[in-house]
């Protein structure tokens, strides 16, 4: 079988903006500072 390679660049750019989008699901109502707290502490 053969795999795939994903550099780490783009899995940390893919990973956080699957955060981003969950974070904006599950918490629509918070805005600023503490949605990038919630963001950043992924």
């Amino acid at each position: 079988m053969g795999g795939w390679k994903l550099s780490k660049e783009k899995f940390e750019r893919c990973k956080k903006e699957a955060v981003e989008k969950t974070v904006e699901k599950f918490f629509p109502d918070i805005e600023g500072k503490k949605k990038m707290g919630l963001v950043q502490v992924f």
